[in-house]
């Protein structure tokens, strides 16, 4: 029998295209690119990441409808742990 009381932790990944931010990552990364060693900040980043706040919206409905508490929910730049 599964105890109703016992929490588990998990995460939920959000798909999206990440063309934009391998490239990026290896423009970065790549000695013999003019853009190397100019790394991304974190706000740089979020801005690649083509994801906005109603793409979470059916996630955290499916997670309260659920049962899960608003406080067991953290949200990431393209995930949701739980």
């Amino acid at each position: 029998p599964v105890n109703p009381n016992q929490f588990i932790r998990f995460w939920i990944q959000l798909k999206y295209d990440s063309n934009v931010i391998t490239s990026t990552l290896n423009l970065v990364s790549d000695p013999k690119s003019p853009f190397y060693g100019q790394y991304l900040s974190f706000q740089d980043l979020s801005e690649l990441i083509p994801l906005s706040n109603s793409d979470f919206i059916p996630i955290y409905d499916w997670l309260f409808t659920s049962g899960v508490k608003p406080e067991h929910i953290t949200t990431y730049l393209d995930s949701i742990q739980v």
